[in-house]
């Protein structure tokens, strides 16, 4: 929902927004109940946003989020420690500005996200807005009510009390 209010503030039509995902357990509903829809489900109907998941097995069709989840685990995730909420939100947050705005990436011809935004005929405004979002933890207790079901680990998906071990450890 944080990210539709976002979308919103930057004057998306929510209608019109297609939310693309793999079929991790953070997107669908573990439930032997085929009926029953998962959080995540629920909170893009409820924006009016669509949903859009990929066939199992077309691992291409997710290569830019694969290949940025890669970098952000190299760059960022293996580089830095924190040992708060606080610490972790605000390294991420700076890292994700530095990736969207000043890092060029060699797999989009060395650009910026945000340089692809503008030239997609984005506003600079907007492209400058979309740089400053910043992390979701999706356990931490203000978001129980959503009852995401989060794996321990799935590819770079982990739940923050085990990143925060993986850290003291280090």
């Amino acid at each position: 929902t944080r990210l539709f209010a976002h979308l919103e503030s930057l004057g998306m039509d929510l209608s019109q927004v297609v939310v693309q995902t793999d079929n991790g357990t953070e997107f669908v509903c573990n439930s032997p109940d085929l009926t029953r829809r998962s959080a995540f489900e629920v909170a893009v109907e409820s924006a009016q946003a669509r949903l859009k998941r990929i066939p199992p097995g077309a691992c291409t069709w997710q290569s830019d989020v694969e290949r940025s989840n890669g970098i952000i685990e190299y760059e960022l995730l293996e580089v830095e420690r924190w040992s708060t909420k606080s610490e972790l939100v605000a390294k991420t947050t700076a890292w994700e500005y530095y990736f969207n705005r000043i890092r060029p990436n060699s797999y989009q011809q060395n650009r910026t996200p945000y340089q692809r935004m503008k030239r997609a005929g984005i506003s600079s405004k907007t492209a400058e807005q979309v740089c400053f979002w910043t992390v979701t933890l999706l356990d931490d207790p203000k978001y129980k009510n959503l009852n995401f079901i989060l794996p321990q680990s799935v590819n770079h998906v982990c739940k923050l009390d085990t990143i925060l071990r993986i850290s003291y450890s280090a």
